[in-house]
């Protein structure tokens, strides 16, 4: 891995990836998926598992992923046709967008720190973009985002 910071380059030899991982950092934390298996995987620089969500009614085959401000994990399902947040200790989450908001079979997707805003894309060459439009309160006392419909594109 290069850190983007100061171009540091970190071998992570213990992280187990499928052929199709999504990837994403925040602090000192890498996240991956695991289409294979349907999961959502934390582990340290080291490779060390921190701890792995795993749970295919509410996600099936995870692809795309990112990351807000707080460490918030958001992640695509391609057969759940959802976003799913889960918490930065992988032990809550909640399903943010689903099918009644347009997603069909969502690829990838990522969340634009500076402004607040989600980008969403489907295999079908429509995109969309949310905007941040208040907190909601999480089982853990932390909070997430909530999104409200921006603007659709055609890729």
């Amino acid at each position: 891995m290069i850190s983007l910071c100061d171009e540091s380059i970190t071998n992570i030899t213990n992280a187990n990836l499928s052929a199709c991982a999504y990837v994403t950092t925040f602090g000192d934390k890498l996240f991956y998926t695991n289409r294979d298996n349907n999961s959502v995987t934390c582990c340290d620089y080291h490779g060390n598992k921190l701890w792995t969500f795993c749970n295919k009614s509410v996600l099936d085959t995870p692809c795309g992923i990112s990351v807000d401000n707080d460490g918030n994990l958001f992640v695509v399902g391609w057969y759940t046709h959802n976003v799913v947040v889960i918490s930065p200790d992988g032990q809550h989450y909640r399903k943010m967008l689903s099918r009644k908001d347009g997603l069909n079979h969502p690829l990838v997707l990522h969340y634009d720190q500076s402004t607040n805003t989600l980008l969403v894309a489907n295999r079908a060459n429509k995109a969309w973009l949310y905007k941040v439009k208040g907190y909601m309160l999480m089982f853990d006392n932390s909070y997430i985002p909530v999104f409200s419909f921006q603007i659709n594109y055609l890729v």
